[in-house]
């Protein structure tokens, strides 16, 4: 089964966080580049139509673009190991600009409330919590990393690997 995202891919932290992505986070099997979740999951894209569309686009460039510095890694229980940006408010603002235009848009499902922006490098089941502190200490090496934010991606993911497809960049501002 298919589902739509909206990320704000991270380029500039691929060499940080792609070589324990790819043995500890199920999204980089699928394809999904290093990023912060806009909202997750979005409409499909059998029912994103023009209109839609132009509504999603103008949510977005309601946006200014935005640096962000993650210089730190969090935790979501003993779980999940993240990037932390310093300033998450940008992308707290994209979210609420999108959910203004698509109400049942909810983040993860309506399962966290307050959605945290984070860039995610790895859970578990697929890592024990060793191996999620191991790439901690080594993703510390690189930080902070830095960028400038002035894209949103709307994909589309489903079950299988690399399935992750690209089909529209809305720019912010």
């Amino acid at each position: 089964m298919e589902s739509g995202a909206l990320i704000v891919p991270v380029l500039e932290a691929a060499p940080a966080v792609d070589p324990h992505r790819s043995r500890l986070d199920p999204s980089s099997g699928l394809g999904v580049p290093a990023h912060v979740t806009v909202l997750f999951p979005f409409t499909p894209p059998e029912s994103l139509d023009d209109a839609s569309l132009v509504r999603l686009a103008a949510a977005v460039r309601s946006v200014p673009p935005f640096r962000v510095r993650f210089s730190a890694t969090s935790w979501f229980g003993d779980d999940v190991l993240w990037l932390k940006p310093d300033d998450d408010g940008g992308f707290r603002a994209l979210t609420r600009s999108v959910r203004e235009v698509f109400p049942a848009a909810l983040p993860y499902e309506g399962l966290h409330y307050d959605a945290v922006p984070h860039l995610t490098i790895g859970m578990a089941p697929l890592a024990c919590y060793k191996q999620l502190r191991e790439a901690e200490s080594a993703v510390h090496t690189d930080l902070p990393i830095e960028t400038t934010v002035r894209i949103v991606e709307y994909g589309v993911v489903s079950d299988s690997p690399g399935s992750w497809t690209v089909h529209h960049r809305l720019h912010l501002g």
